[in-house]
Formats: structure tokens, C-alpha cells, sequence
């Protein structure tokens, strides 16, 4: 008998809980939001989001200040904000205190390519092309020179077929390659495309040019510079040296000043 009532004392319990939880439920449900908070990730190196216009693209949603908590479409919001070309993803919740808690984390520019007629773009780390920003500019590797390809529409990627036969697809890998080596990352602050379809880095440090050529046995070829750079200029000083030649298959040919 005792572990009767026992048991019907526990089921009343649960039903006296899941009622309650239900009531709060449907109680937070029914409130509108009561504050938006927004934490916007991104790299030192970048700054392309200013929360203040995030926080105006969501207070300008219809309704925002008053729809309940239960009827505000989440997806509806996490979409708009995603149309923004330097949002990378964005993930949108709202918390017991109703709170709305958004989530951004920013495009990741790599690379800034020059077209030939000095229009230019960003690539980010994931091959997504997104345009110049007014509030805010990147330190990062540009290329330049005999670029051919079409100017990207929004949501264009390097991998989609137009851009297949263009510099890009190398572009891109040479520039993810180099971010590699972090002296590599720091010292080459430019690509040329010449009209061989040939590739030249251009350095920050030192008045050289460094050759590469094509981009086959391209780890060999950044693997070498890397090995140079750390054994014979950081030694021998960065004006010695006019050109560097990684064309040469497993060796560096270099013309002295």
C-alpha cells in the first residue's frame, strides 16, 4: 500500500511539473522580446561589421518591439542578416531572460584581387567573393596584373564554373598556401599575373622580385623560399639580392644587385 501511494505521489509530481513547465512556456511565449544582444566574431585582422548597423537591420524587422517571443521567426531573421556580403554565418536564439542573442561571425578576407580595369574584391577563406566595404579595409596579399575573368555577381564562390578556366582556382590555392608559413604570410604582400600566366611575389621587406613561374610543385617551390629567406637573407641582408628564381626545378636561382 505504502509503495502505491508512493507511486501516485510521484506521478502527481511529474504532472504538477510538466503543467508548470508548460504554463512558463507558454507564459514566455507569449512576451515580447526584451533585449538584443549581438556578438560579432571575427580575426585581429578584421572589422568589416559595425554592430550599430547590424542592430538596425534587426530593430527594422516588422513588429520586433511587439510580435510575442513564440511567433518570431528566427529563420526569417538569421536570413536577412545573411544576405549581408561580410557576414560568414549567423546564429540567432532567443534565451530565457527573452533576450535575443545573435551570433555573427565575419567574412575572413584571404586575398584582394585588382582586375585590369582596377575594379577589385575580396576572396575569403572558404573561396566566397565579396566586395569592397567603406568603413573598413584589410591588410592582406593583393594580386594584380593579366587577371582574365568576369567581374562576380553576389554569392559567387571561386569554385563556381565560370571562374574554372580563369587565375582564380590558383590565385586562391597559392595565396592559402602561402598563409601557411607565417613568414611567408608576412613578407609577400603582392602577386603579379604577368602575360604569360606566369606568377610574380613581390615582397615587403627588400627591393627583390621573387619569380615563380607556374604553379606546379608549388610546396616545393614556397618550401625553398621559406629556407632561403631564413638562412641566407635574414643573414645576408634583404637588399642583396635583385631577383629570386623558383622556376628551376628543386633550386633557387638568384641575379645579385
Amino acid at each position: 500500500m505504502k509503495q502505491l501511494i508512493h507511486t501516485i505521489l510521484f506521478v502527481l509530481f511529474g504532472v504538477v511539473i510538466s503543467t508548470l513547465m508548460g504554463f512558463i512556456v507558454y507564459e514566455h511565449g507569449r512576451q515580447p522580446i526584451h533585449d538584443i544582444k549581438i556578438k560579432i566574431s571575427r580575426t585581429d585582422n578584421g572589422g568589416f561589421l559595425d554592430k550599430e548597423l547590424i542592430l538596425n537591420t534587426i530593430e527594422g524587422m516588422e513588429n520586433i518591439d511587439s510580435v510575442p517571443i513564440a511567433y518570431f521567426d528566427l529563420t526569417v531573421l538569421e536570413n536577412k542578416l545573411n544576405s549581408n556580403p561580410f557576414i560568414d554565418h549567423v546564429d540567432a536564439f532567443i534565451n530565457i531572460n527573452k533576450d535575443l542573442i545573435v551570433n555573427i561571425k565575419e567574412r575572413e578576407a584571404l586575398l584582394r584581387i585588382y582586375l585590369p580595369d582596377n575594379s577589385s574584391f575580396y576572396v575569403d577563406c572558404n573561396g566566397n567573393l565579396f566586395p569592397l566595404c567603406s568603413r573598413f579595409t584589410p591588410r592582406l596579399i593583393i594580386a594584380n596584373g593579366y587577371i582574365n575573368m568576369p567581374k562576380p555577381g553576389a554569392h559567387a564562390t571561386i569554385y563556381d564554373t565560370v571562374f574554372a578556366k580563369t587565375e582564380l582556382p590558383e590565385l586562391y590555392n597559392l595565396v592559402k598556401k602561402i598563409s601557411v608559413s607565417p613568414l611567408l604570410k608576412s613578407q609577400i604582400s603582392q602577386i603579379y599575373v604577368n602575360s604569360a600566366g606566369e606568377y610574380d611575389l613581390i615582397p615587403e621587406l627588400g627591393s627583390h622580385s621573387i619569380k615563380l613561374g607556374k604553379t606546379d610543385h608549388l610546396d616545393e617551390k614556397l618550401r625553398n623560399l621559406d629556407s632561403f629567406y631564413r638562412k641566407k637573407l635574414v643573414k645576408e641582408g634583404w637588399e642583396k639580392y635583385e631577383i629570386i628564381n623558383l622556376m628551376y626545378t628543386n633550386q633557387i636561382v638568384c641575379t645579385k644587385k
